[in-house]
């Protein structure tokens, strides 16, 4: 496998996360995740004051860029940062860092 393929995957999965982020909103559901370990829509709409629906719909655009993970007790659904997206997350953006240093 070459860098230069290797650099635009990291490029590629770095911009889903930073659109994943680029909302106040979410940014606020993932500080208030990464606090808690893991939340609800439920709680997350209590906590924001926000409509379940509203925050259901920016926990998935940040579970498909791969910063979330959900588990399921019973009836509801778990949302968790998915640590090793985290760490990726960190790693890419110190390399764009590193770049940007050139």
């Amino acid at each position: 496998m070459s860098v230069d393929l290797e650099i635009s995957r990291a490029n590629q999965e770095l911009l889903q996360w930073v659109n994943a982020l680029s909302s106040p909103k979410r940014l606020m559901c993932l500080i208030l995740i990464r606090d808690k370990k893991k939340e609800t829509v439920t709680g997350l709409a209590k906590t924001m004051d926000i409509s379940q629906p509203l925050i259901y719909q920016h926990l998935k655009i940040m579970k498909d860029s791969g910063l979330l993970e959900t588990t399921q007790k019973g009836r509801k659904i778990f949302y968790s940062l998915k640590k090793s997206s985290c760490m990726r997350f960190e790693v890419y953006l110190r390399m764009l860092l590193k770049t940007q240093e050139l």
